[in-house]
């Protein structure tokens, strides 16, 4: 196996492990709420957070890991693309889809 492949497979669990442990409000679910700049009609902001984490939860594994890897873990697109072996265009894509799912499951409620 090449040496990126074991990379992905680290950052991966590394992300999935951090993730898992990470059920209250963190700096990345602060970025997150941020990033989608949703109408403040919640007046506490922790369960915002609570109900991004549960969208991002219900995420296809290759939406969430983008988001993960660059929200999270503070990975830009182009070494999300470099680590997941997927184009640029992809991460992109991918994060802009996952970031819409995330914002519509929010506002549902």
């Amino acid at each position: 196996a090449k040496f990126t492949t074991f990379l992905y497979v680290i950052a991966r669990r590394i992300c999935l492990d951090y993730f898992r442990h990470q059920k209250r409000e963190t700096d990345g679910m602060e970025r997150l709420t941020q990033y989608l700049c949703v109408e403040e009609e919640h007046n506490v902001p922790n369960e915002m957070a609570g109900r991004a984490l549960e969208a991002l939860e219900k995420l296809p594994e290759k939406m969430k890991m983008v988001v993960i890897l660059n929200i999270y873990q503070g990975l830009k697109y182009e070494e999300i693309a470099e680590v997941m072996k997927i184009p640029v265009g992809t991460v992109k894509s991918r994060m802009f889809n996952a970031l819409r799912k995330i914002r519509e499951e929010i506002e549902e409620r």
